[in-house]
């Protein structure tokens, strides 16, 4: 079977790529791990309610949602942004910038030490509407959640031509292996976690909702796992939550301008 545009022209991306007489980057033994993702919106309050709103239990200052995985939603806003975890002056200064634009997720931390080439900024990436850093991972003990939450299953980017994005990522996430198909790239994190990159209409379909703006790369889905979908489905309903089954997946609309949804472990 004919491959489908979308395949053939990253395949040929990448046989020119390897081509090249360029250094080699520096490559991971293997693939890096979510750690956290800085969730950013105008006022705290709104991030607190929202999450909140969703059966997700917080920390004690009401900064951050732990999960049993090991990764971390932390939240940024203007009236409160002191109490971020985020320490590195840089990518405070972006989230400062991006919460003036927009409320979205901003920040993404993929565990590792940062070095010259991996102290990744948003201009590799055209201009992208998040920014990547690395960390260590938090030691922070997770609490259980009223949904049923344990982890983050797959985390979605949505981008005019996924395909742009693929050396890049294949560098910074060291995960050499991806599947590309005509929706997009797929790449698996080290955990259980997977990074999507989508083309809109894939993102549309998956998500049941309309496509954010993709000029730029940014993060628009999360899908958390769960331990048993129709208990998750009947705390959130029992909550008073908005929420959908379709194709398997329990949708639950959308905080900061990321669509949010619930998946099977």
């Amino acid at each position: 079977m004919t491959p489908a545009p979308f395949e053939t022209r990253l395949k040929a991306l990448l046989r020119v790529r390897a081509r090249t007489s360029r250094p080699a980057k520096p490559k991971a033994e293997m693939p890096r791990k979510l750690v956290s993702l800085t969730l950013v919106a105008a006022r705290k309050s709104e991030l607190v309610s929202g999450w909140e709103a969703l059966g997700f239990s917080l920390d004690a200052q009401k900064n951050a949602v732990s999960l049993a995985d090991g990764a971390r939603l932390d939240f940024f806003a203007p009236d409160d942004s002191a109490a971020t975890g985020v320490e590195d002056l840089q990518a405070r200064a972006f989230l400062a910038h991006f919460a003036v634009r927009r409320s979205g997720a901003a920040l993404v931390g993929l565990s590792g030490a940062a070095d010259a080439f991996l102290s990744v900024r948003p201009e590799p990436m055209g201009g992208a509407e998040c920014y990547f850093q690395l960390a260590s991972p938090h030691e922070s003990a997770a609490p259980d959640h009223a949904n049923g939450v344990v982890g983050v299953k797959t985390l979605t980017a949505i981008a005019e031509d996924p395909a742009d994005h693929a050396e890049f990522l294949g560098n910074l996430t060291g995960q050499r292996e991806m599947l590309a198909t005509s929706a997009g790239l797929e790449m698996r994190l080290d955990g259980n976690t997977r990074l999507d990159v989508l083309a809109p209409p894939a993102f549309a379909f998956r998500f049941g909702v309309a496509a954010p703006d993709a000029s730029t790369f940014r993060i628009a889905g999360l899908v958390f796992a769960v331990k048993n979908l129709d208990e998750t489905e009947q705390a959130l309903r029992k909550a008073g939550a908005e929420v959908r089954m379709q194709g398997g997946r329990l949708m639950a609309g959308a905080r900061e301008g990321v669509s949010i949804a619930f998946e099977p472990v």
